[in-house]
């Protein structure tokens, strides 16, 4: 363990994760369509079908939250729970943003998360210097 940070991601419109977050999904589901067609691994992916196909629904609807369609984030979700419900608790903040975003009210989740993100941090900042980066309050 290095008691450091290594990077610090910045999430904004022209981001990849949030620019291209659909196409993600479309090149996830083929990556676990030839995983199962592959012969070295296709035990495992079997053995594991159930975990690997709701983390996929999970990580399909964490993307199209970001490409904001939100009702495709509730259906993925929605189909995650059948198939593994531990999977959604383990987001379940995901589950209520994308629900709260679909009815037309996502801005109360993010005040929310805003809000709980400055009583965790306080004062705390990240701060970038030539040494990298290191924690301010």
């Amino acid at each position: 363990h290095i008691p450091r940070f290594w990077a610090v991601e910045r999430t904004h419109p022209e981001a990849k994760t949030v620019s291209l977050a659909a196409e993600f999904v479309k090149e996830a589901e083929v990556l676990i369509r030839e995983t199962r067609q592959s012969p070295e691994l296709h035990a495992i992916v079997q053995s594991n079908a159930r975990v690997i196909t709701a983390n996929l629904l999970a990580f399909g609807a964490r993307r199209y939250i970001d490409d904001g369609d939100h009702r495709q984030a509730v259906r993925r979700l929605f189909r995650a729970l059948f198939v593994d419900p531990r999977v959604v608790i383990r987001y379940w903040y995901k589950a209520v943003q994308s629900v709260l975003s679909a009815l037309g009210m996502g801005k109360f989740f993010l005040a929310y998360r805003v809000l709980r993100r400055k009583i965790q941090h306080r004062a705390s900042k990240i701060a970038l210097s030539e040494y990298g980066a290191e924690i301010e309050g």
